[in-house]
């Protein structure tokens, strides 16, 4: 492991003056199973690369559109993006749940935040609450895909075909509509804009624990088509010199409510992370310069139980 992060970071000290970074962590090493050098900082960030100390003042006042933000890693940015200046239109399938979240905000912050039902698998219902956004508050700025589910079924399972097109529509379609409608309003402002994607490990491997968890079915193949399609948002936006930023963040297991019920008791002993771990990395993109593409594969999980062993580490 050691060798791994000096390797990684002679790599980056030579990636430094370019257009793209990428960016490795483990979280793991906060766990007492091995430290992590000198030279890697929080999530694994090379020292030359710490979090900004300025940087999202030119975000104040800003816009910000987060899906999935009724719980979870969506509240939890939410109430980043809040703190940090920024309004911000929540948008969830759950409007009550919204409505408890502004509940839940300081008073100051109340006013800056406007919750909004949309299910992002309708295309319909993403239209109608970007062309709410243009016209009611003058246009979007920052973009944060976070809506995702998961169902519990295999992809060889008979009468599948509902739940499989739920996770696709959700995951796949639902981050392709709200990036199209949030690019083209982005773009033809000709301001900055940055659209920040939340993906996932399993868009880098296939995790391969069926001797312990349910099948992840169509989960993986949808959270790879996410690291393809933010590779191609790069290049698109670069062809249509824009500039709009995007953003990939692909963190392990998250302490949320994605899990369904039925796999709760697999999952119960796994090392996750906090909703404000992903929130913080969110921030830290925000904060680079706006030359700087920050794509993060940045955090595994441990599978504690007697039978499995150690932490997996990437």
């Amino acid at each position: 492991m050691e060798t791994f992060y000096s390797e990684l970071t002679e790599m980056l000290k030579l990636m430094k003056k370019r257009d793209v970074i990428i960016i490795i962590g483990d979280s793991n090493t906060k766990a007492g199973n091995e430290p992590v050098p000198e030279a890697i900082g929080n999530f694994g960030i090379p020292s030359f690369l710490k979090l900004p100390s300025s940087g999202m003042e030119r975000w104040h006042n800003k816009l910000a559109i987060v899906t999935g933000a009724s719980v979870g890693i969506g509240a939890a940015c939410t109430k980043a993006l809040l703190s940090a200046g920024l309004r911000v239109i929540g948008l969830a399938r759950r409007e009550q749940k919204l409505e408890e979240l502004k509940e839940s905000l300081p008073q100051v912050q109340k006013s800056k935040f406007f919750p909004r039902k949309c299910d992002v698998s309708k295309e319909q219902d993403v239209l109608a609450a970007f062309e709410w956004s243009e016209k009611e508050l003058g246009g979007v700025d920052v973009l944060l895909n976070n809506a995702g589910i998961t169902r519990q079924t295999e992809l060889v399972a008979p009468n599948n075909t509902e739940k499989i097109r739920q996770v696709i529509d959700t995951n796949v379609m639902g981050v392709l509509w709200c990036t199209r409608e949030a690019f083209q309003r982005m773009h033809k402002r000709g301001n900055e804009g940055h659209i920040l994607i939340i993906n996932s490990l399993a868009g880098q491997q296939v995790l391969n624990f069926i001797d312990v968890l349910p099948s992840f079915n169509i989960y993986p193949a949808t959270k790879f088509a996410i690291t393809a399609m933010t590779e191609t948002y790069r290049q698109e936006f670069q062809l249509h010199k824009s500039k709009v930023r995007i953003t990939g963040l692909c963190p392990g297991a998250v302490d949320t409510n994605i899990f369904p019920d039925e796999i709760q008791f697999y999952v119960k002993n796994m090392a996750l992370l906090e909703p404000q771990n992903i929130a913080d990395a969110v921030l830290y993109a925000l904060k680079l310069p706006q030359h700087v593409q920050f794509v993060i594969p940045f955090i595994q999980f441990s599978y504690n139980t007697e039978n499995r062993g150690e932490a997996v580490k990437k």
